[in-house]
């Protein structure tokens, strides 16, 4: 399940309350949100995710439920985090309450995702 996936989220855009309205939506969706809060600054042009616990799938799940595709390997272990989503001005774009994709475009995505990385070696 996803509660077990836990995520911090940033505010990275300036804009106010974009932070809580993602976590909002991240814990209809059934994830541990931990913590919400600014980024280190605002000047995040594109959503990113950062995978914090070695485990790509977390950080997948969570770019899927959003709908953006940007996810770097950030892993940290003295965080206790799972998956760190820094909200970029591109905030418009997310999926914020709309219907998350089902498994199988999921699945699918993932497939997808792993064929580009491998060709591109």
């Amino acid at each position: 399940g996803r509660d077990i996936i836990r995520v911090e989220v940033l505010n990275g855009c300036g804009e106010p309350g974009i932070a809580e309205k993602v976590t909002d939506w991240l814990r209809e969706q059934g994830f541990d949100i931990v913590y919400f809060g600014n980024a280190d600054s605002f000047g995040y042009d594109e959503t990113v995710l950062f995978d914090r616990s070695g485990r790509p799938e977390f950080a997948r799940d969570v770019a899927d439920v959003l709908g953006c595709g940007r996810i770097e390997r950030r892993f940290d272990d003295l965080l206790l985090l799972d998956v760190t989503v820094v909200v970029g001005k591109d905030w418009r774009s997310l999926r914020l309450g709309e219907s998350p994709p089902g498994p199988l475009e999921s699945a699918t995505r993932r497939v997808r995702d792993s064929l580009e990385r491998w060709f591109h070696l």
